[in-house]
């Protein structure tokens, strides 16, 4: 295994890997300054710091099933990254290497891996896919970061279900073993978090039971506005609209018995309000408030004793959430045009098995069958009902032949789309898959890795009818996108240096995309054909009190084919570029210094108004950030960690699409007890 500076470890996912991880120093102002911490910028501790236990809740996919054959995943620990009290998903990955991040005009977030769309990315919690929904994928924003992280990049497996094709992000809440924790934090432009957690692990009639519990608050009355970027609806230098507001809780328990049968069970819940800021390029923007948003996710494992031929592993999740949308007029947001409300509900259901075949051969299956329904209201219309019905069987197996393993699998994917009021069925959809893998260790440390691999990914309910309160025109007829993956990597350890890289080639044939229709509306339709092309280099490095890591992402996006227009042949918001320099630093007196530089290449998206392609210029942000910590004893008041850090420290302008900057400079002090 070898490590980003702080405690994202890049490890080929066995179980070996598995080390605890600690809390983590925040970023430094002008410190080091363009230098990154990036994704990695946690750090690793000794025991007896507060640590987190890293066993899940229920089952995800076995770790080994994507070894074989694909760049090892990269691993964090939220409580280890430098993040706000009560974090969302969506702030701890913009810290973690090839990871777009980026809020839409819709006020959601998306991710991106390797020129994927965010329907691509699959996002797995507590075992459970919560990226099967209406929307065809999840918002990180609406999702607590608690626990271990999990970056799984391109298609290293057919196991973790249907519409994987980008990458695979599990969130894996802690369970037990973790002393009293409270956080709490503000920053220069009135926002506040704080955030507490708590767990016992004791011993119960040979076996073990687990209880974890965390609650969390955040608000702020806006986005700073970087200084560069005007907002004629900015008051007091934040952007308008970009108020946020947010509750989340969660508990969990795990009962473990003497023979390694277990059972686990969490609940997750959420409640928020947020505005949308407008796109400021637009005459004509969406002028959208989400007054109510709730999520809950009820996730319910079991799996087999170790004396079982087979490990076998079953989970049921229930993702509940309800979301009232207001459309208004002007700027003043008083007049409410447009109302929608929709409730949304998944059932998932999935099942994993893993055996030996002899003393070399490994051989998994899964299967996972997902149940979407959502109800949507405007105004004072009637309800419309929607749903659709999405599975997975897959199997795959690997051989060890010396230095050298081999890995194949299979999968077939399939849905059906029922009648729905007055929406007739849409015909089933079927698509099989493949993948094949090999991984070599030649000799000393290094790994060599490559792979081949085919999916699709089926359309989801609101690509195929949703209307977005008048901005979209439906297409039902969409057809599944199927792409065809390669890549090849390296990685090794030369001295105190550690260095992966991995080069990797994406077809996707029939990509959907959106396309501008008039009256500053799009439609989404299939292209012939999207090819992306790319490397990504990762090298860290410790002498003595420095860390050090960088990490480089190349890509070329390209749609190809007589039905892509002139001009339109770059995909939207895919940057051509992200670079990242990491550095942390220990200082005399028990201080610890971090920064992060990041660099974004051009990117191109579409505007709606004029109906041509727009070029959004490169650019570098800078966070840094200091602490200091007391340890005085046992309890909350027994250890005392101070924090000062600025994100964007030159207020720079970096724009995630069209009219969207991301905020400019922010102080924020913090205080974590326990």
């Amino acid at each position: 295994m070898h490590r980003v500076p702080g405690s994202v470890p890049i490890v080929p996912r066995a179980p070996a890997a598995r080390r605890r991880l600690a809390l983590l120093a925040m970023r430094m102002a002008a410190v080091l300054a363009g230098l990154r911490a990036g994704a990695a910028a946690a750090q690793e501790r000794p025991d007896t710091a507060a640590t987190v236990g890293l066993k899940a809740v229920v089952v995800s996919v076995p770790a080994a099933a994507s070894v074989v054959g694909g760049a090892s995943a990269i691993v964090a620990n939220a409580d280890s990254l430098a993040l706000p009290a009560a974090p969302t998903l969506a702030q701890a990955l913009r810290r973690i290497p090839f990871v777009g991040v980026r809020e839409n005009s819709r006020g959601e977030v998306e991710l991106s891996v390797r020129g994927s769309e965010s329907r691509q990315v699959a996002v797995v919690m507590d075992g459970v896919p919560i990226s099967l929904t209406w929307d065809g994928r999840a918002d990180p924003s609406l999702v607590p970061a608690a626990g271990r992280l999990v970056l799984v990049r391109g298609l290293a497996s057919l196991l973790h279900g249907p519409n994987t094709l980008g990458g695979v992000v599990q969130v894996r809440s802690p369970i037990g073993g973790a002393p009293p924790t409270l956080r709490m934090g503000a920053d220069h432009a009135g926002g506040v978090s704080a955030s507490g957690q708590a767990g016992v692990s004791t011993a119960v009639r040979g076996g073990r039971l687990s209880l974890s519990s965390s609650a969390g608050v955040r608000r702020r009355p806006g986005q700073p506005l970087p200084s560069p970027v005007s907002d004629s609806g900015a008051a007091g230098g934040l952007r308008a609209n970009s108020d946020f507001e947010q509750a989340q809780a969660y508990v969990g328990a795990r009962a473990e018995g003497g023979a390694g049968a277990w059972a686990g069970a969490s609940l997750s819940v959420l409640r928020g309000s947020r505005g949308v800021p407008p796109e400021l390029h637009l005459r004509e923007p969406r002028l959208w408030r989400y007054p109510a948003t709730s999520r809950s996710l009820l996730a319910l494992s079991a799996g087999g004793p170790a004396t079982w031929p087979a490990r076998v592993e079953a989970s049921v999740g229930v993702d509940a959430a309800a979301t009232e949308l207001e459309q208004y007029g002007d700027l003043s947001y008083d007049a409410v045009e447009a109302r929608e409300r929709w409730r949304d509900g998944t059932v998932t259901l999935r099942t994993t098995a893993e055996h030996a075949a002899g003393a070399h051969a490994t051989l998994r299956y899964a299967f996972t069958h997902a149940d979407i329904r959502h109800r949507e209201r405007v105004d004072d219309d009637p309800f419309a009902r929607y749903r659709q019905r999405l599975w997975s069987l897959g199997a795959e197996g690997e051989v060890a032949l010396g230095a050298v393993q081999l890995s194949g699998g299979a999968v077939m994917d399939a849905a059906d789309t029922p009648e729905s009021g007055d929406k007739p069925a849409l015909r089933p959809l079927r698509a099989a898959g493949m993948r094949a893998g090999v991984s070599a260790r030649p000799g000393g440390s290094v790994r060599l890795h490559a792979s081949v691999s085919s999916r699709a990914r089926i359309p989801s309910l609101r690509e195929l009818y949703s209307g977005s309160l008048g901005r979209f025109e439906p297409n039902p007829g969409l057809r599944p996108e199927r792409l065809l993956g390669a890549e090849a990597g390296l990685t090794a350890a030369v001295g105190p240096v550690e260095v992966q890289g991995v080069a990797f080639r994406h077809d996707l044939s029939d990509a959907i995309v959106r396309t501008a229709v008039g009256d500053g509306r799009f439609r989404r339709e299939n292209r012939d054909r999207m090819q992306s092309t790319g490397v990504e280099l990762l090298a860290t490095t410790r002498h003595r009190a420095l860390a050090l890591s960088a990490d480089l992402m190349l890509q070329r996006v390209h749609i190809h084919g007589p039905t892509a227009p002139q001009g339109q042949r770059r995909p939207e918001n895919i940057p051509s570029a992200r670079a990242g320099l990491d550095a942390r630093l220990d200082l005399p007196w028990n201080l610890r210094a971090q920064s992060r530089a990041l660099y974004v290449g051009a990117q191109w998206c579409l505007h709606a108004e004029e109906e041509r392609m727009v070029r959004l210029k490169d650019g570098t942000r800078v966070d840094g950030g200091v602490e200091r910590e007391w340890r005085r004893g046992r309890g909350l008041a027994g250890r005392i960690r101070l924090t000062l850090d600025v994100e964007n420290a030159t207020d720079a302008a970096l724009y995630d699409q069209c009219g969207l900057p991301q905020p400019g400079r922010t102080l924020r002090m913090g205080i974590e007890l326990g």
